[in-house]
This record gives C-alpha cells, structure tokens and sequence, in this order.
C-alpha cells in the first residue's frame, strides 16, 4: 500500500510552527532560527514496515551588532576602551579601522577582537574609528568620531561663589570644579596660606573635566 509519512526531530522537540507538514512529503520550516538547527528524521511506513531517513539542518547568518562603540570627547593622556560585539554564524571577525587604515596592537593600541583600547590619549589619536565584523555571509560597519580635548583651567562653567553665607560654628562647603583637559591639579589658598587638610579644612578632590 501507498505509504504514510512521518517527521519528527530526533534531538529535541519538533518546532510548533511547521504546522501540518509532519505528514506531508515536504517539511517547512518558515521563518528559520538558530532553535531549528538539528537532526530531522522523514519515516515511511505502511502494513508492510517502515523505512527512515535522517537530515541534519545547519543555521547560518550574515553578521548583525548587538553593541557598538558611540561618538566619544574623552581628555588627553586618559583611556579610551571600546567595545563592538557582532552576532552571527559563522561567528564574524571584528577589526578596527582608524581613518581608513585598520589598526593593530602596537604601543599605546590594543586590538583585541571586538575590544579597542587606546592608552595615554595623544592629540593624534583623534578621528574617525570604524569596527568591521565580517564573516562568508557578509560584512556590516558601525562608526564613532573620537575628540581628544585639551584645554587650560577654566572656571566660567563653574565659577565658585563669590559670597557665601555661613553660620558661625557651622559648616561651609566651597566647590572648585573648573573645566580642563588633562584633569589640573588644584590648590586653596587663604589670603597668601596655602591651605592643606587639618582639623579644621578638609580638602576633596572631586574634579570633573
């Protein structure tokens, strides 16, 4: 007798959207994931016996980002660290572009995969970065500007106040948080004293650039 035919997945479960095409000659298998890699088995059977064949499916797929690196102002002779991770099968290559010409590990560059860092910032290092993650399905770009800042002590941002009330006996708080590039070092002087801490001043550091 004319046969009837069977799939089913032998290592896992059979996905629910093939429908009603496990007893059909054909298999579909409509909008494919990496869940529907596997052995497949096709069984023909009748009163007389059966029969079985085996297929293994494989997914692959062009390379897509799940994290890129952003246009960064970071201060010179600081770190840059940046991160760009590429999803796909075969799993993609990440290299590092910088200005058209790609960059590998040397001196202050350290080109690890899709990690790029970049140490004691120089006024050189500023530009256009691209990271490339590739694979035989193809290739996909992500880009960021980098600006390497420098810039002398500047109090217009944040200027300290000029009069501040306090109580006596009390406490009073005196911020000096200029706007520079490499991060300056700061000193409070009292008429001609230069200040340090003691029990009575307490300095903190909090600068931010």
């Amino acid at each position: 007798p004319v046969p009837k035919l069977r799939w089913r997945k032998v290592d896992g479960l059979m996905p629910s959207k093939v429908g009603f095409s496990t007893q059909s000659p054909t298999l579909t298998l409509p909008e494919l994931s990496f869940d529907d890699e596997g052995i497949y088995e096709c069984e023909a059977y009748n009163s007389e016996g059966s029969d079985t064949y085996h297929g293994r499916i494989i997914v692959h797929a062009q390379p897509e980002w799940l994290q890129v690196m952003s246009d960064s102002e970071v201060e010179i002779s600081s770190e840059l660290n940046w991160n760009c991770i590429a999803a796909g099968k075969p799993r993609p290559t990440v290299r590092w572009i910088r200005n058209g010409l790609f960059l590998i590990t040397q001196d202050r560059v350290i080109v690890n995969g899709g990690h790029l860092k970049i140490s004691n910032l120089a006024l050189e290092d500023s530009g256009m970065y691209q990271c490339v993650a590739e694979n035989k399905h193809g290739t996909i770009y992500s880009s960021a500007e980098l600006r390497v800042q420098v810039q002398a002590p500047d109090f217009r941002l944040n200027p300290v106040r000029k009069l501040i009330p306090a109580a006596r006996g009390g406490q009073v708080v005196i911020e000096c948080r200029p706007r520079a590039a490499p991060k300056p070092i700061l000193f409070w002087s009292r008429g001609t004293e230069l200040l340090t801490n003691n029990s009575r001043y307490y300095i903190v550091a909090f600068h931010k650039a």
